[in-house]
């Protein structure tokens, strides 16, 4: 046995009731049991069995489904000849040779999963277990005694026992020993029982595996000789189910019983044995699925698979039986919550009342009424006799009578009399679109034209209002009288008299004594299409419309509620007196509690249960946009009747069961900038530059996998849950660097929300500039850059001040040579004038005194000369063009003096131009000044690398080596410090009364 699940005697009782109706057993049987299982555990009454089937075309790798198993986390794994699949409810994941390295077959033929949650997966070549997503592989050279596995079964311990053709072996914590048999018999096969514990069968003996020891159980023979092929233990019980290719034998309390093929049992061959969760015992051939009760010992077929060759069957935790056959795929029997009509199923109904006298009527889109009574179908006669055979409203009477809108006119049939009232009548219209009959007989049509009130006796026309009387429109909708009772409802006082709620195509609008009060958005109703009215058991008054979903009516304010997952059109409203409200829509039924629906009020976060049935529920047609009024009814006993295009669906509220679980949920990819990283890698890390993260995830039950709802949060950047409907993706785009935690739940299609949520972590790693090691390095390169500045700046500072401490020592020189010994020649020669004076020597006074002003004009001579000079090294020229300029101004002083320049020019830095050009000004004034020189020789001469400057005179000459040694002659010594600041190498030679030649070289 597959199933490990334990049921209470309740819901066994429950599960005869399903197997009864599965196996075709006695509709009295079925209704019988049924009544008892519903009054001891509450049980839901099921309808029918619905069939769903999936195969390659659905993504399943090979149609030959040896075995199914649904492991911890909800998953569902089919073993095929094409590989091993995963199923989440709507999409299969595949594992074989072409993209798993431990797949050396792709024939799986057994499955397994221990306590662990590990998979272990039985092939035509060797053991694999899967943990994690990470696959292990064990072979011949494991330990196994064949590579070929036939069976797989795992004890509460999580021991690992393993079938092959040449003997068992035992698999414990990955170490593979080979299992002794007593008396060296060959195991058959092997079964693990719902109560965990592992059985073997040899020819003649049962054998209990535990404490990793074999027990010998019982003797046990086949009656047929082609041995034993299956095995199924129930030991509460105490039943053994032995298999063979031809029969099937039960061992029970020292009684024997067979079944065999060909006669009690379809087909020619007997291909699975297995027990579920309540020990009855399922056996496919390869014509067709039965099963067997140990305490009836009937034969059921099931009827739903019919002659498909079966290989395995699994019961599924919501009970459901999954089917792996040989051709087909994987096929489900599913229990339906509705049911319908078959005689009328090929109708598109349009409107369902009950009258006063317990028929049923049925309005259809062409066909007329039918009618139901005492479970009888049939077309009554009246129908002939409408004004058209199109229904758009029915309403009963007060005395088993029944009203009926046609596009052609207002009908009153009661019984076999059908009168007709039109225009003619004064009606404002002949289209009738709905109906209402008050207790006091007073009947309410609703037109394009406006609503009318008739005397339900006479049909005389008592009133007509209309959009100028304050209806929201003329084209009239569902109507509803809250001081009436349906039949089957409690009369219910009401606080406002004789309301009247009118649905328009335009909005709602309320009569009240004669008054229309038209609500609009001003009085918190959405102006949109009404489609239904109903009014529940709290006084409330609950409205469907086109676009804005779902509202309500109390205490004198609307609400409207627009939570996620609630249907948007809502065509039909029935509450079914428990607190619940069906509702019919474009996508089949709805149903939500009231009481959920209060509670979030207009809280848009807040998230409200809601069942959705469907197909997979037995509905004939999930469209059921309402064509009619009303479109759905609640009968006396408590069923809901919707109207739909192809016959009608009906449900016994008090009979629906609630599955006490939710969904598990898992994550099944994640991707970055859709490219996939395996969930087995621990602590994933995003790089930095990556945009988009996709997470898919699924919610595993297999009933309504696509109405399963999500929610999700990211903690790290989401501050709430995320309700996405049946969503099964997020996706976030450029999430800053941190790390977070993906969570996500799931609700059932009965709204119930999963506690547990699936989760992974990641983390969005920074980028290099956003690392503190980073920002160390752009502080230390800023500091860096701020003390580089700084000492450049020191550095230009240093060389200005140098600069400027020169030209201030050049300044003092020329000073000394010319301005301070002027200044001394005339205090001489003024002293002098002064002592003539005073011995009356006018004529040498006179004479002094022009030596004086001979000696003021040299002076001015020279500052001039030396301000020249000033503007001459600030001058932007070129420096041969500059020190042409000094030459030439020199032999305006009485010098025969020239300039030659040889070379190709090449301009020099600033900085040594200037220097270069102030030496040469200096020699040439100290040639002017003391050399008493006739003749001046200045050579400018460029090379390829050096500069050479050269100045010669033919005037008085000096010491050189004298003029070195002492601290007077400020003009040699900055001439040789201006040379030592541009790197250049000055010589200077000179003899006295031979004149004198001075050369420095400065490199290009």
């Amino acid at each position: 046995m597959n199933s490990t699940h334990r049921l209470t005697a309740k819901r066994l009782l429950c599960h005869i009731v399903v197997l009864s109706l599965l196996l075709g057993a006695k509709a009295s049987l079925c209704q019988g049991v049924a009544g008892k299982a519903s009054q001891m555990a509450g049980g839901r009454l099921a309808n029918g069995v619905a069939l769903q089937s999936w195969s390659t075309d659905e993504g399943l790798p090979q149609n030959s489904v040896h075995a199914i198993l649904q492991t911890h986390d909800g998953f569902l794994w089919a073993a095929t000849e094409g590989g091993l699949a995963r199923f989440d409810g709507l999409s299969f994941q595949v594992f074989q040779q072409s993209n798993e390295s431990a797949f050396t077959s792709d024939d799986v033929s057994c499955l397994a999963e221990d306590r662990n949650e590990a998979l272990w997966i039985g092939t035509a070549n060797g053991l694999l277990r899967e943990s994690g997503g990470l696959f292990e592989r064990f072979g011949l050279d494991s330990g196994l005694p064949s590579a070929t596995i036939l069976s797989v079964a795992v004890d509460d311990d999580s021991s690992v026992l393993v079938l092959t053709p040449k003997g068992v072996a035992r698999v414990d914590h990955g170490k593979v020993t080979a299992l002794q048999v007593p008396e060296n018999e060959a195991v058959l096969a092997i079964s693990r029982a719902a109560d965990g514990s592992v059985w073997l069968a040899t020819a003649n003996n049962l054998l209990l595996y535990k404490n990793n020891e074999l027990h010998r159980e019982r003797s046990i023979s086949m009656p047929s000789s082609a041995g034993i092929t299956g095995l199924a233990v129930v030991p509460s019980q105490q039943a053994v189910w032995l298999g063979s290719v031809r029969d099937v034998t039960l061992l029970q309390n020292g009684s024997r019983h067979t079944w065999s093929v060909d006669r009690e049992l379809p087909g020619t061959r007997i291909q699975s044995l297995s027990s579920d969760s309540h020990g009855v015992v399922w056996i496919g051939t390869n014509r067709g699925l039965v099963s067997i009760d140990a305490a009836s010992r009937a034969v059921r077929p099931v009827a739903g698979v019919g002659s498909t060759s079966v290989l395995s069957t699994m019961e599924d935790r919501d009970g459901d039986r999954w089917v792996g056959t040989e051709t087909s795929g994987i096929e489900v029997l599913r229990l339906q919550s509705f049911r319908s009509v078959p005689a009328i199923a090929d109708r598109s109904i349009t409107a369902i009342v009950e009258t006063t006298d317990g028929a049923i009527w049925l309005g259809t889109k062409e066909d007329g009424l039918w009618r139901v009574r005492s479970g009888v179908v049939d077309w009554p006669a009246i129908s002939s006799k409408l004004a058209s055979l199109v229904i758009l409203a029915l309403a009963p009477g007060n005395h088993g009578d029944l009203w009926v809108g046609t596009p052609d006119g207002l009908n009153h049939v009661d019984g076999g009399t059908v009168r007709t009232y039109t225009s003619a009548n004064g009606l404002p219209d002949d289209f009738i679109r709905s109906l209402l009959v008050q207790p006091d007989g007073t009947v309410w049509a609703g037109t394009r034209r406006g609503l009318v009130a008739l005397n339900g006796v006479s049909g005389d026309v008592l009133t007509i209002y209309t959009h100028q009387d304050g209806l929201q429109s003329d084209s009239i909708g569902a109507l509803l009288l809250p001081t009436i009772s349906r039949p089957g409802e409690p009369a219910r006082a009401e606080t406002a008299g004789d309301d009247l709620w009118v649905a328009t195509f335009n909005g709602l609008s309320r009569l009240r004594n004669g008054h229309i009060t038209a609500f609009t958005k001003a009085s918190g109703f959405p102006e949109s299409i009404v489609t239904a009215l109903a009014r529940d058991d709290s006084g409330a008054l609950w409205i469907g419309t086109k676009g804005d979903g779902l509202s309500r009516y109390l205490n004198g304010a609307f609400t409207t509620f627009r939570q996620a997952g609630l249907p948007k059109n809502i065509d039909s409203i029935v509450p079914d007196g428990q607190g619940r409200l069906w509702m019919g829509t474009e996508h089949g039924v709805a149903e939500v509690s009231t009481a959920a629906l209060n509670e979030c009020g207009t809280d848009m976060r807040c998230t409200v249960p809601m069942s959705r049935y469907g197909y997979l529920d037995g509905l004939p047609s999930e469209d059921l946009a309402a064509n009619g009024h009303p479109a759905s009814w609640k009968m006396k006993n408590g069923e809901l009747w919707f109207a739909t295009p192809r016959g009608v669906a009906i449900v016994d509220p008090s009979r629906i069961g609630k599955n006490p679980v939710a969904p598990p949920v898992a994550i099944e990819r994640f991707l970055v900038d859709d490219v996939e990283i395996p969930l087995t890698e621990k602590n994933i890390r995003i790089a930095p530059g990556n945009a988009r993260v996709t997470i898919a995830y699924a919610g595993l039950s297999f009933r309504a996998p696509s109405q399963i709802g999500f929610r999700y949060m990211l903690e790290g950047f989401d501050q709430h849950w995320t309700a996405v409907g049946s969503r099964r993706a997020a996706y976030y785009t450029n999430l800053p660097p941190g790390s977070y935690r993906f969570r996500v739940q799931a609700a059932s299609s009965d709204g119930l929300w999963n506690g547990a949520s699936a989760d992974i972590s990641f983390t969005v790693e920074r980028p290099y500039y956003r690392r503190w090691w980073f920002y160390l390095l752009i502080l230390i390169v800023v500091g860096g850059l701020i003390l580089l500045l700084h000492r450049l700046r020191l550095r230009r500072l240093q060389r200005e001040f140098n600069m400027v401490l020169a030209e201030r020592n050049r300044m003092a020189r020329e000073i000394h040579d010319t301005l301070a010994q002027d200044f001394v020649g005339v205090s001489l020669q003024l002293e002098m004038v002064a002592q003539t004076l005073t011995r009356g020597d006018l004529p040498t006074a006179r004479g002094q005194i022009d030596a004086t002003r001979t000696l003021v004009r040299e002076g001015l001579e020279d500052a001039r000369q030396s301000i020249w000079e000033l503007r001459a090294v600030s001058a932007k020229d070129s420096l041969p063009t500059r020190l042409s300029r000094i030459v030439k101004r020199a032999g305006e002083r009485g010098l025969k003096a020239e300039c030659r320049v040889g070379g190709t020019y090449r301009p020099l830095p600033p900085q040594r131009e200037e220097e270069v050009l102030r030496i040469a000004q200096e020699a040439v004034s100290n040639v002017l000044r003391h050399a008493g020189a006739s003749t001046l020789s200045v050579d400018l001469h460029y090379s390829s690398k050096s500069l050479r400057l050269r100045i010669e005179d033919d005037g008085c000459g000096f010491d050189v080596a004298a003029a070195s040694t002492t601290g007077d002659h400020f003009g040699l010594k900055g001439m040789q410090e201006r040379a030592a600041m541009i790197n250049g190498r000055m010589q200077v030679e000179s003899l006295t009364g031979k004149g004198t030649s001075m050369t420095i070289d400065v490199d290009i």
